[in-house]
């Protein structure tokens, strides 16, 4: 769960503040979004993928990085490139944007 910290450092938008968005860039030119709390990793995260609503994704016991999921969608990651799955549809892989 650090590695959410070293995603977060890409896109702080104040040293003060818990919850901290962070965008990426995915293939096509979309955009996925994901609003982490750094103060408490295991605290949910809440998701805007490039297709389909807004997500509050559960934090998930991973081996390296991080995970967050409900049983059908998953973010993982590690440094800063983000897995996002969703049904029906093919992993997609996004850098955050800098």
């Amino acid at each position: 769960m650090l590695r959410v910290i070293a995603v977060l450092a890409v896109a702080v938008s104040s040293p003060a503040a818990a919850a901290q968005s962070v965008a990426f860039r995915c293939p096509g030119g979309a955009t996925l979004v994901a609003q982490f709390d750094a103060a408490n990793p295991q605290a949910p995260a809440t998701v805007r993928p490039p297709a389909g609503p807004e997500l509050t994704l559960a934090a998930q016991p991973s081996g390296d990085g991080f995970l967050y999921g409900d049983g059908r969608h998953a973010l993982r990651g590690r440094g800063e490139q983000v897995t996002w799955t969703a049904p029906g549809a093919a992993p997609i892989t996004c850098t955050a944007a800098r």
